[in-house]
């Protein structure tokens, strides 16, 4: 994942203030135009396929994925942290853009 997109990310999960703002998007061009005030340098399509990644996330089977084991293991986010992101910001940004 591109380092601008982890920072963004990190902060969004700190920031309760950010999350509900980026909930409140109603499609990912909306959600990418928030996100890049906060941190630049990273695609919409970057941000769409990590919101993917999270939705995905929330909806598995519970088991860790090659990628969770790193992120986890790296001290990047919690699972717990991802879910709550995808179900409140991923899940109506993605519904928006079918």
């Amino acid at each position: 994942m591109n380092t601008a997109l982890k920072e963004f990310i990190e902060k969004l999960a700190k920031d309760a203030a950010l999350q509900d703002e980026m909930a409140k998007c109603k499609s990912m061009e909306e959600a990418y135009a928030f996100a890049s005030k906060i941190v630049q340098g990273f695609t919409v399509e970057e941000l769409q396929s990590a919101m993917a990644d999270i939705q995905k996330g929330s909806a598995s089977d519970g088991e860790l994925t090659e990628n969770d084991l790193e992120d986890v293991s790296g001290g990047f986010l919690e699972t717990t942290t991802w879910v709550t992101i995808g179900v409140g910001i991923a899940a109506p940004a993605a519904a928006a853009a079918m």
